[in-house]
Formats: C-alpha cells, sequence, structure tokens
C-alpha cells in the first residue's frame, strides 16, 4: 500500500470537532471508581406475591452467576442467539438481529464511529497531518504530555505509599496550589535540591510533528487483527466495514490494509449469534457486488488463554472485557485482568499495538492505579523481554476528594464528575534484553512512558 493510498484513504474520516451539546454520560459513582470495581447491572424482577416493596438487587443477587463470568454471559446473549439463528428472523429483509444500536455517545462505551479518528490512523497513519490547519488541529489532541512510571508503590529504599499520589509527590515534589499532585502539569526540570535518585514520573511536552507519528501499522503491507471479547458489536467486524467503504469511496484495495480479521468471545452464544448475522449479510451482499476480500471470523476463545501463537498480531482490540473481569465480587478480577493483557501482549507482534477501552480513565487516580497494577505488569507478564510504551486518549476530569474532604458536610455534593471512558494506545517496541530470563519484579525494569492526550 503506497503513501498516497494511505493519504486518500485517511481522507474520508479526518477528525472533526466533537459537538457535546446533546451529549449524556453514563456516571460511575465515586465509591465504585476509587475501588476500581463496577457493579453489576440490575434487573427488574417481579415482587414477591403478598409484598407491596419492590425487590432490590440483594434479594436475587445471589441468584446471578458473576458478571465477568462465562455463564452470566451465555444467559445474557442466549436470546440474541436464537433471535439470529431463527431462519424467520434471518430471512426478514428489513430487520436484523443486531438492529437498534444505541445513538451516538450514549453508549456506555465508545463505538466506532466515535473511535475511528484514532484507530484509522493508527494503522493507515497520517502523513498529511502537518498540512492540516489549525482549527483542525485544534480539534484533535488540546494537550499531550508524556508521563513515565514504574509499576510498584515502593521507592529505591523500600518505602510503601498508599497511592499514586503520594508517591508521586516524591518525585520533584510537585504538587499544584492546593496540594494534591496533578501528573498533567508536573514540570520535568529537575529539582534545586539535586535529588534526582527517584525519577520514575518524567514529563515533557508531545513533539506533535515526530514523522514516526505518520507511519501506520499497515505501511509496509496488511496487518491481522484480532478483538478480543467482541460481544455483539465488534469493533473488529466495524473496522473491516470502515475499510471495505474506502474501496468504493477512494478506490482503495482493503486486502492492502487488512490481511484478516478475528474476533473472539467466549460466549459461544454470541459468536453463534456473530456467525448468523454474518451468514445474512454476506448472503445479501453477494446480491449486488463481489464477496469481501478480507476475512472476517468469529471464534469461541477465553482471553485469559487465546489459542495463538506469539507474535502473531499487529493490532489487538479490547473494549470493556478487562472492566467486565474487574466488577466481579469473588475476588479474582484484578488476576484474570492481568491474564488477559497478558495475553494481548504475548500476541501482538514487535512494533504492533493493543487497543484498550475502559472506564478506568488514568485522568483520575484509580485509573492510574489501574495501568499501575493491572495493565504494566500484565503486559510485562507477556512479553517481558519487550519495551512498552501508552497513550491516554480521554477527557480530565476533577481528582477525586480526599476521605477527609469526603467526610466534610461542605463537600458532600462537590463530587467530581465522571471523565468517561479512556482509550490506551499501547505500543509493543523492541527487546530491551537479551537475557534468557527476565524477572518482571526488578527493579531494574524500564519504566513504561505515558503520554497523555486531552480532548
Amino acid at each position: 500500500m503506497t503513501r498516497s493510498d494511505n493519504k486518500a484513504a485517511l481522507k474520508l474520516h479526518r477528525k472533526r470537532p466533537r459537538d457535546n451539546s446533546d451529549e449524556k454520560e453514563l456516571i460511575v459513582t465515586a465509591d465504585s471508581r476509587a475501588n476500581g470495581v463496577f457493579t453489576s447491572p440490575t434487573i427488574d424482577k417481579p415482587s414477591p406475591k403478598n409484598s407491596t416493596l419492590k425487590p432490590t438487587y440483594e434479594d436475587f443477587s445471589e441468584d446471578l452467576p458473576p458478571y465477568g463470568s462465562q455463564e452470566y454471559w451465555e444467559q445474557r446473549y442466549e436470546k440474541l442467539k436464537n433471535d439470529c439463528c431463527n431462519e424467520k428472523t434471518s430471512n426478514d429483509q428489513n430487520s436484523s438481529c443486531t438492529d437498534n444500536p444505541p445513538d451516538p455517545f450514549h453508549a456506555w462505551y465508545f463505538n466506532f464511529e466515535e473511535l475511528a479518528p484514532l484507530i484509522l490512523p493508527l494503522i493507515l497513519g497520517d502523513g498529511d497531518r502537518e498540512d492540516e490547519d489549525e482549527e483542525e488541529t485544534s480539534s484533535t489532541a488540546e494537550d499531550s504530555k508524556i508521563v513515565q512510571i514504574e509499576t510498584t508503590h515502593e521507592d529505591l529504599n523500600g518505602r510503601k505509599f498508599s497511592n499514586v499520589d503520594e508517591k508521586a509527590q516524591l518525585n520533584h515534589n510537585v504538587t499544584n496550589p492546593d496540594g494534591k499532585t496533578d501528573l498533567e502539569e508536573v514540570d520535568g526540570d529537575d529539582d534545586d535540591d539535586g535529588d534526582d535518585y527517584y525519577d520514575d514520573v518524567e514529563e515533557e511536552e508531545h513533539e506533535t510533528n515526530d514523522p514516526s507519528n505518520y507511519k501506520g501499522l499497515a505501511h509496509n503491507g496488511p496487518i491481522s487483527v484480532m478483538e478480543v471479547g467482541c460481544g455483539d458489536v465488534p469493533l473488529g467486524r466495524d473496522l473491516l466495514s470502515s475499510i471495505l467503504e474506502m474501496e468504493a469511496e477512494a478506490k482503495i484495495d482493503p486486502s492492502n490494509i487488512l490481511e484478516k480479521v478475528i474476533c473472539l468471545d467466549y460466549s459461544k452464544n454470541v459468536i453463534d449469534a456473530m456467525k448468523a448475522e454474518q451468514h445474512r449479510t454476506v448472503r445479501d451482499s453477494e446480491k449486488g457486488k463481489e464477496k469481501s476480500t478480507v476475512p472476517l471470523e468469529y471464534h469461541v476463545a477465553d482471553a485469559r488463554d487465546l489459542p495463538h501463537d506469539d507474535k502473531s498480531f499487529d493490532l489487538v482490540l479490547e473494549k470493556g472485557t478487562l472492566d467486565a473481569m474487574l466488577s466481579d465480587r469473588d475476588g479474582n478480577g484484578p488476576t484474570n485482568c492481568r491474564k488477559i493483557v497478558s495475553e494481548c501482549a504475548r500476541v501482538t507482534k514487535e512494533g504492533g499495538c493493543i487497543v484498550i477501552i475502559s472506564h478506568l480513565n488514568a485522568n483520575c487516580q484509580p485509573g492510574l492505579e489501574w495501568l499501575d497494577d493491572i495493565v504494566v505488569p500484565g503486559l510485562r507478564m507477556g512479553a517481558p523481554k519487550f519495551e512498552w510504551s501508552v497513550e491516554v486518549h480521554g477527557s480530565e476530569a476533577d481528582v477525586l476528594p480526599s476521605d477527609d474532604e469526603q467526610d466534610d458536610e461542605d463537600n458532600t455534593d462537590e463530587l467530581p464528575e465522571s471523565p468517561g471512558p479512556a482509550v490506551y494506545i499501547i505500543r509493543k517496541g523492541g527487546m530491551w534484553t537479551t537475557k534468557e530470563s527476565v524477572d518482571v519484579d526488578n527493579e531494574e525494569l524500564p519504566t513504561v512512558p505515558l503520554r497523555f492526550f486531552s480532548y
């Protein structure tokens, strides 16, 4: 695929200023965000006989399987599978078992239309970005900085910290006027005291005209894409559809961009539903045009134990699967999440990317701790010899109040707004060691740079 082809394709999906005037954002409570846990959705259930009280979630939650379990999602997708596999439904040209998606900006997570301005340049490159006018450029990241973190809440002298804020305060003692550390405003200059032995948080302005930013994953040829936990609205499917649209509009051969797209989920019901929907879509499309040259495959697989070889995919997508796993009350959420990240890291090619969409936004402390405790350790478990870097794309929000502030009667109604979900673009770099074995707990492991892109 030529550079000019990439430019032509990308022009179809230029990022436009986002109109938030009608946006309705689902808010996660401060308690749930502080704990890094999201509760299972409540389900309406008829009241018991001879009872005038509506039952609470606790009245019947014992009958529900854990939210992150395979059993829960099999039950949730059972009706969808039946609808999609029903012959009458599949033959109805005016309906689809996956119709009626959420309105834009009203979904619990970003849909592909909202993610396209990030994902498509990641694949196609953005070689003509430097020619954009100032107004369009300002509609991308308003601010971007680099922060480097280590994956431990312990300094080199063994001191323990209760949270990321306390840890960050040792990095040149940088705080904002009210005493709270703001990683987005850290000054990268050294302190006058010369105490530079602990420099795990560093920050600098992101150089937006770095040529490496404009070279997409597909610049050397078609890429392989995998999505874990695809559910009933697969990003991989929508990505392929977007690339196929370019075939007619920009005269680009999709097979020069994508080699294959594989969508995985451990719910057999949802995979059966997606296969049935795909069969119908292919059948209808064959009536008017040739079949797509890029294969789209659906498979049942557990993201904690992927059936693929090391370094098999250029791009790995994950949306909401980690959040679902982390919401479980059985205490295994963090371990399961690290396993998922580890497997994603293992199957990603050198120079490839992992894209994670999560409501744990690193612009808030719980999200930063989630990166520190879940994501980075998982990356090092799956590919311990490789360097990693992380871009955080999302909105900013006020810092969560401290425990003392929450107890203050004057602050009871002043909880911070949720920043909403964040998009993490995680890049797998080259090998940093040639050792046969690597101790991921070794304090000499290289730090992981974080770039914050605020919108």
